[in-house]
């Protein structure tokens, strides 16, 4: 596969839409709107994946939209809906040029599977590459919208399995007593050999397990291969998530100490939320 990597319009850009940004705490809304504008110059209209990365809300019932894209900016709708109280949400937007052929991407929604009125414990799509790979590729995954019901905690996970060079299998799983009602994973795969890009996953299972639930939660990641020949820019996306559900479901996925090396990843809670565990995907890649 041919990578236009130094071309100027080839040029991967991300960033975080936060509603707090738009409007306050106390005043949650059914809909909050922001324009995203773009650094890079894009010939035409970029692909725009987005990935949840904070929530503060009764009910997670929350969905990540794209309203309008140009090769400017991007319109981004963070949506509750029902009797919902979002209270805040963060929503990470990751800018996918078009003539970077080795970059492949897309979404699965398991309304495209069952009707909502029909939950179920494991919902899977098997994905077929556009152009297969020459090698093993890196796949990641994440959450932007999801529906459980309010009865249970707030359990669910989206993994990437059974990765060949030709394609994937997204999961999207729950346990226990909890009903996934709808949910929307966005997929990213690349070759893994890149220089510019690493991805992966981290969780609060890496550190501590799910029966011994805390408010912060951080550890250290290294970059693969060496690392980087400058600092990167990383996307972050949640793809892990169990909450009691008796409080305000409050999450957070961030970054810190950004090095060519690696980087901390921070999985947070605050307030009486208790987390039992959280997870997200990333993509770091030069800028």
């Amino acid at each position: 596969m041919k990578m236009l990597l130094d071309d100027p319009t080839s040029k991967i850009e991300t960033g975080i839409f936060r509603t707090a940004g738009v409007r306050s705490y106390g005043n949650p809304q059914l809909h909050t709107i922001g324009k995203i504008p773009l650094s890079f110059p894009n010939s035409s209209p970029p692909t725009i994946l987005l990935g949840l990365t904070s929530l503060d809300t009764d009910v997670l019932r929350v969905r990540c939209n794209l309203l309008s894209v140009t090769p400017r900016d991007v319109d981004i709708d963070v949506e509750s809906w029902g009797d919902t109280k979002l209270c805040s949400a963060g929503c990470s937007w990751l800018s996918i040029p078009q003539d970077d052929t080795d970059l492949q991407y897309g979404r699965f929604d398991t309304l495209e599977d069952h009707p909502i009125t029909k939950p179920q414990k494991s919902t899977k799509r098997s994905i077929t590459f556009a152009c297969p790979y020459y090698a093993l590729p890196k796949v990641v995954v994440w959450l932007e919208a999801i529906s459980t019901d309010s009865a249970h905690h707030c359990r669910i996970m989206a993994t990437a399995t059974n990765i060949t060079v030709h394609g994937f299998t997204i999961e999207i799983d729950t346990w226990l007593d909890t009903n996934v009602l709808c949910a929307t994973v966005a997929w990213f795969a690349h070759s893994a050999d890149r220089k510019d890009m690493r991805s992966g996953t981290f969780s609060t299972d890496d550190v501590r397990t799910r029966n011994e639930p805390r408010s912060k939660t951080s550890s250290y990641t290294p970059f693969s291969r060496g690392g980087f020949a400058k600092k990167p820019r990383v996307f972050c996306g949640l793809n892990l998530l169990s909450v009691d559900q008796d409080r305000n479901l409050r999450v957070e996925v961030h970054t810190s100490d950004l090095t060519m090396n690696g980087m901390t990843w921070h999985l947070d809670s605050w307030g009486d939320t208790i987390l039992y565990g959280v997870g997200a995907s990333y993509i770091a890649f030069d800028q």
